[in-house]
């Protein structure tokens, strides 16, 4: 039969059977390769068998402990074994060289493109930083707070209180005083801090000797002129301003007016009639000077100022230019000791203290006493 006659054969056939040839024809394949796949399987499963098979005891059981052998053990029994190995090992080899085989002949049928560009050596690439860190998550947007539903205003600064300071009453100093000439007085005079300075010297021994605590204390005036109102162990205080005096001793004048005594006695120290500048410290003259105008603006009266030393009696006359310093400082020192004082107001030798630096700025430059003269002297010498 030749190919013509099969083809005109087939010609004859009907489609269903040739569709049911066909089928039968298929399934006989795939029965074929499913027969095929599963003893290559059990081909590739029994390698070594024959190796491990060797190794197990006798018996039915598969754990049973073999017997020890009493013979001599075959001296080749080592190259069959060894045999065995390497034709399990020239089996795994067909095995996997059929395998790489497959694997090179799908490789080789990927298109010519594909093939270059899996052949070429890629380029070696450095990781990108930048992509490799991790986004930074942008932070949530803070809650708003809810509004209060009544706004509480800023409180402003504390500002520190300032005293109220009642102002100052006027006042009068006496210009005169009536002047008495005894045995042993001398008088000087001087102009300091822009006061005049009416000095009248005596015998101390003399004078601290006599029973009259007026003529004691102003040896000048004339006997019973005037009358001791108050003295220190009195303890009475006089307040004008904001600021308080209490003089040492006050004395009515029977023509008027009083005078206000403060006595310095420095340690028994005298007075120089020749240096009333170097005798006098600026603090116990502008002390005297506050306290007569406590005085006066307190009780109404005309007063006079009257520092008394060891030897030594002063009439003091303030000038316009000191007095208005004096009166207008005032609040300013008070507000200044206010958190250190133990009562309000400024004493008159505290605010004596504080005025002394100003006072001599108006003053001017001030007469050199001798002492000064002395100090300057020795100073050159120090430091020639």
């Amino acid at each position: 039969m030749n190919v013509s006659a099969i083809l005109a054969g087939l010609q004859q056939l009907s489609p269903d059977r040739i569709m049911t040839a066909a089928g039968f024809l298929l399934v006989l394949l795939v029965a074929l390769a499913m027969w095929l796949a599963a003893r290559r399987r059990q081909a590739r499963r029994n390698i070594g068998l024959s190796k491990i098979a060797a190794g197990l005891p006798e018996g039915d059981g598969p754990v049973t402990r073999a017997a020890p052998k009493l013979s001599r053990p075959d001296p080749l029994e080592a190259d069959r074994l060894a045999l065995e190995m390497l034709e399990s090992d020239e089996n795994d080899a067909k095995d996997i060289e059929e395998i790489r085989h497959t694997s090179y002949t799908e490789r080789v049928n990927v298109p010519n493109a594909a093939a270059r560009r899996e052949a070429a050596p890629e380029p070696r690439r450095e990781p990108d930083v930048a992509v490799l860190a991790p986004e930074p998550k942008p932070e949530p947007d803070p809650a708003p707070r809810p509004e209060p539903a009544f706004r509480r205003e800023p409180e402003p600064a504390p500002v520190p209180a300032v005293p109220v300071v009642p102002p100052m009453p006027e006042w009068e100093f006496l210009k005169t005083l009536p002047f008495m000439v005894r045995q042993g007085l001398s008088t000087g005079h001087a102009d300091m801090l822009g006061i005049g300075v009416e000095a009248v010297f005596f015998p101390a021994e003399a004078v601290n000797r006599l029973d009259d605590p007026v003529l004691r204390l102003v040896p000048f005036l004339p006997a019973d002129e005037g009358e001791l109102l108050c003295r220190e162990s009195d303890r009475r205080t006089f307040q004008a301003g904001g600021l308080y005096a209490q003089p040492d001793a006050v004395i009515a004048l029977r023509a008027g007016g009083v005078l206000a005594v403060e006595y310095k006695s420095r340690g028994g120290r005298m007075d120089d009639p020749h240096d009333i500048p170097g005798s006098l410290r600026p603090k116990d003259l502008l002390q005297t000077v506050i306290g007569a105008m406590v005085l006066s603006a307190s009780e109404g009266v005309a007063c006079a100022p009257v520092l008394r030393t060891n030897n030594a009696v002063y009439f003091l006359r303030p000038g316009k230019t000191l007095a208005t310093l004096l009166a207008e400082r005032i609040g300013a020192a008070v507000s200044f000791v206010k958190p250190y004082a133990e009562r309000s107001g400024i004493s008159a030798s505290d605010y004596a203290e504080l005025c002394v630096v100003p006072a001599q700025m108006l003053s001017g430059r001030p007469v050199r006493s001798e002492g000064d003269l002395r100090g300057e002297a020795a100073h050159a010498r120090m430091l020639r």
